[in-house]
């Protein structure tokens, strides 16, 4: 269902060999939007012509899982959503920062909660990317399953995901059609990635997680 690749990733492991978990999510044809007057941008996930968006939420340590948002599942009845705010302020001809929250919902009200900030950048080439970093990101179980379940399958269990010390990256990829948030745009295709990085209880480092180049393919 996608392709990824994370690079520059460094860690130390502590005694006992115990590692670190990662959360990684992926969202592909989300609605993006931006407002001028209130410099708000948002990406939404949306199942309307010609946006469906899909994508995917994935535990990579043992037994791990993934949770699956197939393409137009916001038309199959669940709770499941992804949402991606961000304020654009201050901004350069080439260069804007941005500071958001995300909301990942899964099929059963269960939410991974994002806080972040980072720098877009518009290299010339029609297209602007995000580079962010995540603050303490958060995993809110809400029906208490102990499971986060993909609205059209999949699932992997949340237990050990919540502890306070989590920290992650996020990266958002989108044309620019109306200027570098110069003019209000609406319906502007966006794909957002991320990874989240949970410290085992025997305590794991994340020394370096840079130049993450992630690209998923649904």
């Amino acid at each position: 269902m996608r392709t990824a690749l994370i690079t520059a990733a460094a860690l130390a492991v502590s005694v006992g060999n115990a590692h670190a978990q990662f959360v990684t999510f992926g969202f592909t044809d989300l609605d993006g939007s931006y407002d001028t007057t209130t410099q708000e941008y948002v990406a939404r996930a949306v199942d309307f012509s010609p946006l469906h968006s899909g994508g995917d939420v994935s535990l990579l340590e043992s037994p791990g899982g993934t949770a699956e948002y197939d393409a137009g599942f916001l038309g199959l009845g669940t709770s499941a959503d992804a949402v991606f705010e961000m304020t654009i302020s201050p901004r350069s001809a080439t260069t804007a920062l941005g500071s958001g929250t995300a909301w990942i919902t899964d099929a059963n009200g269960d939410r991974i909660i994002l806080v972040f900030r980072g720098t877009w950048t518009d290299p010339g080439n029609g297209y602007a990317f995000f580079d962010g970093y995540l603050i303490r990101p958060f995993i809110d179980s809400g029906d208490q399953d102990g499971e986060f379940n993909g609205p059209s399958g999949g699932s992997f269990s949340l237990a050990g995901l919540n502890d306070d010390n989590k920290s992650g990256a996020i990266s958002f990829l989108m044309p620019i059609t109306n200027g570098f948030f110069t003019d209000d745009f609406a319906q502007n295709v966006t794909l957002v990635d991320g990874i989240i990085e949970v410290p085992s209880p025997a305590g794991v480092t994340l020394l370096a997680l840079g130049g993450m180049a992630i690209r998923r393919r649904r």
